[in-house]
């Protein structure tokens, strides 16, 4: 998802910034998070019922909005934006945002960690592999079919994030 007038040596740059910013976050959170939860006092079912709540939100902007760009600066955009997006939105919270954190805290708890880290890995592989060949799908799909699956992908990001709350509160529930 990299703005579509950038060359495409500007796009791979966005690509191995955004997804090592994404690394790195998923990796201090996989060994710091729970640290970090317990010094604020955040239980992990809190913390599951937020990040559902805000993967709720980017899932009804993606059902309700479609695929309006996130990048409608000018294509005489400064280089500082470019690197800006590589951070926001891009890196978090796209690849590592409340859900992908929140996961890798209860992973951390409930796998082993080469598990949790191999799972970032392959996933920011996997991220930056469509990155390279989202131009490709753009033009196969064409503007009408980015439309409609962005819409899906918002309907089935919202169920998941129903979903995660809905885990969260079973978790806070089955404490009592």
């Amino acid at each position: 998802m990299c703005p579509p007038n950038e060359p495409q040596k500007v796009k791979n740059r966005l690509i191995r910034q955004s997804c090592t910013f994404a690394f790195i976050l998923l990796v201090l959170f996989a060994f710091l998070g729970n640290i970090i939860l317990n010094f604020l006092g955040i239980s992990i079912y809190a913390l599951k019922i937020t990040g559902g709540i805000l993967l709720l939100e980017i899932g009804m902007s993606m059902l309700y909005k479609g695929d309006k760009s996130l990048f409608q600066k000018s294509s005489e955009a400064p280089p500082s934006y470019l690197d800006d997006i590589a951070i926001v939105p891009l890196g978090t919270p796209m690849l590592a945002g409340p859900g992908a954190i929140s996961l890798v805290i209860v992973l951390m708890q409930t796998t082993q960690w080469y598990i949790t880290i191999t799972a970032i890995v392959l996933t920011i592989l996997i991220a930056a592999f469509m990155f390279y060949l989202a131009t490709n799908i753009y033009k196969l799909l064409g503007e009408r079919g980015i439309r409609i699956l962005t819409r899906v992908l918002g309907f089935l990001t919202a169920a998941l994030a129903i979903e995660y709350m809905l885990s969260g509160l079973k978790m806070w529930i089955d404490t009592w």
